[in-house]
């Protein structure tokens, strides 16, 4: 009797594990891990140390103050850093987490192991939910231990627990939906970068396109608001955007006209979702893994094609052989797929430019102001940036993961055309989608509505970060063997220069009470800061207005010279950074050869 109580209470305690074993494995051996280690004490220290230098110039700037004063600023400090905080928190998740599972499932299927893990007592929810949460386990790690250094932020005042734990949990539940969404796209394609493009224009219709759409519609006969708030339901940034204004203006409360829900309904929300999403990928795992068990193509919507044998001597005669050129590496880059068939390309191509252009006839009413053009400019510039982070860390790891990176180094082809190919490859890939963002500039300049000298300085504005970071990319993807890795470190590289360092900026301003010079000599190379103050003055009715062209830019005020020499400097810059990153990966490569 007791035995069969004991069994059956275990029985019911391992159905309750639906994390199942991968996770468990994970969780153990992960924290013997020296980069793991070595990563959370980093990002502890880190913010340690922007809390003391916070609470170091607060505490010096009190002197000769009267207490009222004191408080106040020290409120006003402390609210301000758990925002910024929180905001670059939530953001570097939303980005990273689709990159550690893009691979969650076709790393099983590429190994040929998805099978063997079906025929263990491990059911396919829990196969599911281990990848996830065994890949976003260090993410998950580093928000917890940051979670009491955020509390600690409660001394400089102004500050609730309810702000604190709300901004961790919606960063929290925000990156598990968009692990959940790579994951899910880590079935139907066998490389990274088709599994992270994909999740990434998910997601950005989802929070983005959608709500525009539904919130304005194209005749204004009825009220946007109330659509734009039932699709906001949907979008985490609308509730980061309330605790923000809630903790600057602690009396706010929400309405029925607010375009928002309450952070903790928008969690359970996210959390639903990804069960949804989790749920789905349990079923489509299951049936991948019964087709590779009986032997049929998978990866997914491929069709059993039955071996064809040809003869030798219709072989001879055949006339399908297609001249490579001089550069071998260049040809493979440019002729291998990596959206899938063409069918794919040209859907996600149509159903792109058919979204945006349906948020062009929305906008179109607001056509004449600048900040138009700052959104979409921002939009498209955002998304060259991620596929210029992303794509040239995939082209040697995917070869190493592939085989085929030793046949490659035993050919005659020398470091330098390697690397050089690869470069020109990713390049060359990359260069068609900143048709987006010039072809705005364009049209719109033809239109009358933007400047043509904008148009220089857009290009000034997104090539040189793009050279950076194919250099960047192609050297970290020479010295390391997964892509996953690669690309993690690559968009790891840019939000450190682009968020991180004006983190920093700002608070040595603060130390050494400096105003913000310092934060605006950093934010002055800063693409995306450089495209807003661009069409901003020479953008919507800044053109019919303004006869000389004001810039404004560390901090003053200057004309378009000046401010084209900064934008030329800048670019050289970048470029002077892809250079040196390109010299070192052909050391790294030719390292490998010796």
């Amino acid at each position: 009797m007791v035995a069969s109580v004991v069994n059956n209470l275990g029985r019911a305690l391992g159905a309750m594990n639906f994390l199942g074993p991968i996770f468990e494995k994970e969780l153990r051996t992960s924290a013997r891990h020296r980069r793991i280690f070595f990563l959370r004490s980093l990002y502890v220290v880190a913010i340690a140390l922007a809390v003391g230098l916070f609470w170091y110039g607060e505490v010096g700037h009190k002197h000769g103050q009267s207490g009222l004063d004191a408080l106040a600023g020290s409120n006003q400090l402390g609210i301000q850093l758990l925002c910024t905080i929180g905001v670059v928190q939530f953001i570097a998740l939303q980005i990273i987490s689709p990159v550690l599972t893009s691979t969650a499932i076709s790393d099983e299927i590429n190994r040929g192991t998805l099978g063997s893990l079906m025929m263990t007592p491990i059911t396919g929810f829990q196969i599911v939910m281990g990848k996830l949460f065994s890949k976003l386990l260090t993410l998950l790690l580093l928000v917890s231990t940051s979670l009491p250094l955020l509390a600690v932020m409660r001394v400089f005042g102004g500050i609730e627990w309810n702000l604190v734990l709300s901004l961790v949990g919606l960063t929290l539940c925000a990156a598990v939906f968009a692990a959940a969404l790579g994951l899910v796209f880590s079935i139907y394609h066998k490389k990274a970068f088709p599994a992270i493009f994909m999740t990434y224009v998910t997601l950005l219709g989802i929070y983005l396109l959608v709500p525009l759409l539904a919130g304005g519609g194209f005749s204004g006969n009825f009220n946007g608001l109330n659509r734009m708030a039932q699709f906001a339901y949907f979008n985490p940034f609308t509730s980061l955007a309330w605790l923000v204004e809630k903790a600057q203006n602690p009396g706010i409360m929400l309405t029925r006209s607010t375009v928002m829900i309450h952070p903790l309904c928008q969690c359970i929300l996210l959390l639903l979702a990804t069960l949804m999403l989790v749920t789905f990928a349990a079923f489509i795992v299951r049936r991948v893994a019964l087709r590779l068990a009986a032997g049929e193509p998978v990866l997914m919507s491929a069709k059993a094609i039955p071996p064809v044998v040809t003869p030798v001597t219709e072989i001879i005669h055949l006339e399908t052989i297609r001249p490579v050129g001089n550069d071998p590496v260049l040809w493979r880059e440019i002729h291998t797929p990596f959206m899938g068939t063409r069918n794919r390309r040209l859907f996600i191509i149509l159903f792109t430019v058919g979204a945006f252009g349906l948020t062009y006839l929305h906008t179109w009413p607001n056509i004449r102001h600048e900040y138009t053009h700052v959104l979409y400019t921002e939009t498209f510039l955002l998304m060259t940036l991620i596929v210029a982070a992303v794509l040239p860390a995939v082209t040697i790891t995917g070869e190493k993961e592939a085989s085929t990176w030793e046949i490659l180094l035993a050919t005659p082809l020398s470091a330098r055309r390697i690397v050089a190919g690869k470069v020109k490859g990713a390049l060359q890939r990359i260069v068609p989608l900143s048709v987006f963002f010039f072809g705005h500039g364009i049209l719109f300049t033809l239109l009358g509505y933007i400047h043509p000298l904008a148009l220089i300085h857009m290009a000034l504005v997104i090539s040189g970060p793009v050279v950076f970071l194919v250099g960047s990319g192609v050297y970290i993807s020479s010295r390391l063997k997964h892509t996953t890795n690669a690309v993690l470190v690559n968009i790891v590289a840019g939000l450190i220069l682009w968020l991180g360092l004006p983190f920093l900026a700002a608070m040595l301003d603060e130390v050494l009470r400096m105003g913000q010079e310092i934060t605006e000599a950093v934010l002055s190379a800063n693409p995306m800061i450089l495209n807003g103050l661009v069409m901003d003055a020479l953008g919507g009715a800044a053109v019919r207005r303004d006869s000389i062209f004001v810039f404004s830019i560390c901090g003053g005020k200057t004309t378009w010279f000046p401010f084209t020499l900064h934008l030329f400097g800048v670019t050289v810059c970048y470029f002077t950074l892809g250079a040196v990153f390109y010299g070192l990966a052909v050391r790294s490569v030719a390292r490998f050869r010796s």
